[in-house]
């Protein structure tokens, strides 16, 4: 049985124009870079991490944060992060699961870009890269370890 949806309502998205109210389906498409504040005193806060809003464009724009929400209530999550491309996706889960000390598997098909980074920064933290044959199947386990 499925559910009613949560994504929109009618009067979400809408904006004026002239004397007249548009109404659409979706988000307006907004882009920026440079964000405007209130007050000197907002910007202020962004030095101590204070601050609630958004501090810079690529930071989530109205449209981004849209459909970050529209995702998670698609799949009943908690929270969705929206990024420009995969590899920057990628990234950053390697950089907020790996520390120094610790070891990152890679199959010999693995995205080169992301050997790439691999190699070039996270080694430079101490992460060792082990590069495995990716139909390796149930021999994986030799190779994992407290620090995989």
């Amino acid at each position: 049985m499925s559910k009613p949806s949560e994504l929109i309502g009618w009067n979400d998205y809408s904006y004026s124009y002239g004397d007249r109210e548009i109404r659409t389906i979706n988000p307006s498409i907004q882009s920026g870079s440079t964000v405007l504040f209130e007050s000197y005193e907002d910007m202020q806060l962004i030095e101590k991490g204070q601050y609630p809003g958004v501090t810079y464009g690529t930071g989530g724009l109205s449209t981004q944060k849209s459909f970050e929400e529209a995702i998670c209530k698609l799949e009943n999550g908690y929270i969705s992060r929206a990024f420009p491309s995969g590899i920057n996706a990628i990234i950053c889960t390697l950089m907020a699961f790996t520390q120094s000390g610790d070891e990152v598997l890679l199959t010999d098909n693995v995205y080169g870009p992301t050997a790439r980074f691999c190699h070039k920064v996270l080694a430079k933290y101490n992460i060792k890269i082990t590069h495995i044959e990716s139909n390796i199947g149930s021999e994986i386990s030799q190779y994992i370890n407290d620090n995989t």
